[in-house]
C-alpha cells in the first residue's frame, strides 16, 4: 500500500509553491502519494494558473499569516503586518481547524511543511497527530557555517524566531542552499540542494540578447519603464503578477510585459543575457543553474531577501542593489564567470539524499 504524504505550503512566494510542484513529481515517482496540498493563502497573491493546472492535488486554502506591503507596492510594511495579523487571530483559528480536518479526513504518513507558520503553531499546541518535516531555505539560518554578511541584528533574531517557529517539533528541518553544508544531526538539520521544477532542464541554452526581470511587487514596474525609456537598446522582458498586465505587450519599443506563467519564464531565462529580480532563493537558484547572471534587488525592509542577495553574490551569482539599476547588470555580464557546473553538480546529489531521509522518517 503507497504511503500518503500532504504538504503544507505558504503561499507568500512563488519559490515555495515550484518546490513543492517539484517534490510532488519526485515523491510519486518513488511510490508515494500526494492527494493534497494546504496552501496559506495571501492577499497580495492570487495563487498561480501554473501551480492548480500541475499539482494534481485537492487544493485547501486557508487564511494564514503574510507581510504587507507599504503604500508604493515595493517594500514591507513591519508594524502594518503585525497589526493586520494580529487582528486576525480569529481567521487563523478557523484555519487551523481547517487544517486538523485535512488531516483527519486524509490520515497522512507524514506532512511536508514549505514554512507554513500555522503548522508549527498548531504543533506548539500539539494539535497535529502526523510526522512533520520542514523544507525552506531559510533553514539554513540556523547553521552556524551560515553568514548573515551584516544586516540589522534586530532582523536576524526576528527571522530566526520565526523560522524556528515555522519548525515546532519537526523531526526534521531540510535547509535548501546554493552550497553543501555539514548536517547537524543533534539540530536535526539537514543541508540539501535546491528542489528545482524539471521544466527548468528542457529549454537550450542561449543568448538572444536581452535582458529578463521578474517582479512579483509592481511597485517597481515604473523604474523598469523609466529605465528603457533612457535606454531603449537593449530590449527587455518583464514579468509580472500586475493585474491590468496584457500578457506579451509591447508596453513602448523594446520593452514586452508578460503574465507570470512558469514553462514561459523559464524559455526566456534559458535565452536571456542577464537576469533582474528581486531576490528570491528560488530565481536566482534557476538563474545560476542556467548560467546567467543576476542583478538581485531585494524588497525593501525583508531581511531574508537581503541576506539571500548577499549570499548568492558571495558565491557568484550575480550582484546586487537596492534599485532597479539595470546598467549595473549590463556593465556586469562581460565578467560574470558562470559557476554552473559546480551548481549542477551539488544540485544532482539532492533526491536521492531527501528521498532516503524521508523513507527513514516514515
Amino acid at each position: 500500500m503507497k504511503k500518503t504524504i500532504i504538504f503544507a505550503i505558504q503561499g507568500e512566494g512563488r519559490g515555495h509553491l515550484t518546490q513543492s510542484l517539484a517534490l510532488k513529481n519526485k515523491l510519486e515517482a518513488a511510490g508515494y502519494h500526494v492527494p493534497a496540498v494546504i496552501i496559506g493563502k495571501s492577499p497580495l497573491r492570487m495563487l498561480p494558473e501554473f501551480f492548480k493546472a500541475k499539482i494534481g492535488a485537492e487544493i485547501i486554502e486557508v487564511e494564514s499569516p503574510n507581510f504587507v506591503m507599504d503604500k508604493n507596492a515595493k517594500g514591507l510594511d513591519i508594524p502594518r503586518t503585525l497589526r493586520v495579523n494580529f487582528n486576525k487571530l480569529g481567521i487563523f483559528k478557523k484555519s487551523m481547524q481547517t487544517i486538523q480536518d485535512s488531516i483527519s479526513k486524509y490520515k497522512p504518513d507524514l506532512l511536508v511543511n514549505f514554512y507554513e507558520p500555522l503548522i508549527g503553531w498548531m504543533n506548539m499546541k500539539n494539535n497535529i497527530d502526523v510526522k512533520t518535516v520542514c523544507i525552506a531555505h531559510q533553514y539554513v539560518f540556523h547553521h552556524p557555517e551560515y553568514k548573515f554578511h551584516g544586516g540589522n541584528i534586530t532582523d536576524m533574531l526576528a527571522i530566526k524566531m520565526f523560522t524556528l517557529l515555522t519548525a515546532n517539533k519537526a523531526v526534521k528541518r531540510f535547509a535548501l542552499s546554493l552550497y553543501p553544508l555539514k548536517e547537524l544531526v543533534k539540530d536535526n538539520i539537514v543541508v540539501i540542494p535546491p528542489i528545482l521544477r524539471p521544466e527548468l532542464f528542457e529549454p537550450k541554452v542561449e543568448d538572444d540578447k536581452f535582458i529578463l526581470v521578474y517582479l512579483l511587487n509592481e511597485g517597481y514596474l515604473q523604474e523598469v519603464i523609466d529605465f528603457h525609456k533612457k535606454n531603449p537598446t537593449y530590449p527587455i522582458h518583464c514579468f509580472t503578477d500586475k493585474k491590468d498586465i496584457v500578457d506579451g505587450q509591447e508596453i513602448q519599443p523594446g520593452l514586452f510585459t508578460h503574465k507570470l506563467h512558469d514553462t514561459n519564464f523559464l524559455n526566456k531565462m534559458a535565452t536571456c543575457s542577464g537576469l533582474v529580480c528581486t531576490a528570491g532563493f528560488e530565481s536566482v537558484a534557476e538563474a545560476m543553474y542556467l548560467g546567467k547572471p543576476a542583478l538581485m534587488i531585494p524588497v525593501k525592509g525583508h531581511f531574508e531577501q537581503f541576506c539571500n542577495s548577499r549570499d548568492a553574490q558571495q558565491c557568484g551569482a550575480g550582484i546586487y542593489d537596492s534599485s532597479f539599476n539595470i546598467q549595473k547588470l549590463i556593465d556586469y555580464m562581460p565578467q560574470y564567470n558562470s559557476t554552473a557546473p559546480a551548481f549542477r553538480e551539488w544540485l544532482n546529489q539532492g533526491d536521492s539524499f531527501l528521498l532516503d531521509h524521508i523513507e527513514s522518517i516514515i
